[in-house]
């Protein structure tokens, strides 16, 4: 890319426009924790 345009520019745009897209990708993620169901094992 830098030898075709000399700038790093669209690397710099394709960075930022990653980062914001996975930003949004993971923020609908749920970080309550999870119930899980007692199995009934006693340690003895």
């Amino acid at each position: 890319m830098f030898e075709a345009t000399k700038s790093y520019d669209m690397i710099w745009l394709a960075g930022i426009a990653l980062g914001l897209v996975a930003a949004a990708l993971h923020f609908p993620i749920n970080d309550q924790e999870l119930q899980r169901p007692k199995l009934g094992y006693r340690p003895t």
